[in-house]
């Protein structure tokens, strides 16, 4: 059996600038990163934002998307990679501080019908 080394990058990222910056120098890194699906280091492609909903139909900007493109000639797989910052839980619609707040409340003995939520009084003012 062959052995692939994968070099995993660095999920989180403390801010979207950083992000960003590293997005752009996806071919210029000394150590190239490869995919975990197709093993490919050189078909990266930026591909875009990833947002979180906020009240009254706002956004959040709170990662990037990565493409190993099988796009114009490229050979990748196609599949996408998402990198967050370091606020956000991955696979959650709410923010780390978000259920932080909840798990702390509940471990308080509060009620989800008692507890306030911070900042819906400023999403429902006119």
């Amino acid at each position: 059996m062959i052995a692939i080394k994968i070099a995993w990058m660095n999920r989180y990222y403390d801010d979207l600038a950083t992000l960003h910056r590293f997005t752009l120098s996806l071919d210029c890194q000394a150590d190239p990163l490869h995919c975990q699906h197709c093993s490919k280091s050189d078909q990266w492609v930026s591909h875009g934002y990833v947002y979180k909903k906020q009240c009254l139909g706002k956004t959040l900007a709170v990662g990037k998307r990565l493409f190993c493109s099988n796009r114009s000639g490229r050979s990748g797989c196609g599949r996408t990679l998402r990198l967050y910052l370091t606020t956000e839980v991955a696979t959650l619609h709410y923010s780390a501080i978000h259920l932080a707040a909840f798990v702390l409340a509940l471990l308080a003995g509060t009620t989800i019908h008692v507890m306030p939520i911070a900042g819906l009084a400023s999403c429902n003012a006119n």
